[in-house]
């Protein structure tokens, strides 16, 4: 009975009211501060696997492979392991699609979209983000620069 409740309140849909009061300004605060700088691929990818990694409590498996796409399409894991991740992404748009996807993985069939789980848990990853200042660069690293050795 007290698990029916339970389920019953982390099932229900999320007011889209609290997306905009906790989630939304976070993001603005991010695209104000980067001058609307879009995530490399590179980022997007370590954005996934750390957001994984954070929610799962285990690595990203090995056999999940990225790829760049373009056109029409989104980004979004395909076919279970093939991430798309497309070139115009936005920090808003990776966040908010990993977040699903880990959801479903985390939850399976149980999982619903834009409930209570799904909203703490991008609440969550949106003030890591934040917090880490990804948007500022912070999870690209300085390359070194190449040393010619000459015999």
């Amino acid at each position: 009975m007290k698990n029916d409740k339970i389920k019953k309140l982390i099932n229900k849909k999320v007011n889209p009211v609290d997306y905009e009061t906790f989630v939304n300004p976070i993001h603005q605060k991010m695209r104000d501060e980067n001058n609307n700088q879009r995530p490399t691929f590179k980022e997007c990818v370590s954005v996934i696997k750390r957001f994984y990694r954070m929610e799962m409590k285990k690595k990203l498996p090995k056999w999940i492979k990225f790829h760049t796409t373009s056109g029409s399409r989104s980004t979004w894991c395909r076919d279970r392991q093939n991430w798309m991740i497309h070139t115009h992404t936005t920090w808003e748009d990776i966040i908010h699609k990993s977040c699903h996807w880990i959801e479903y993985q985390k939850y399976g069939s149980e999982a619903k979209i834009h409930n209570l789980n799904s909203f703490r848990m991008e609440k969550r990853f949106v003030e890591y983000a934040y917090k880490h200042k990804w948007h500022m660069g912070s999870l690209t690293r300085p390359t070194k620069p190449k040393v010619v050795v000459s015999k």
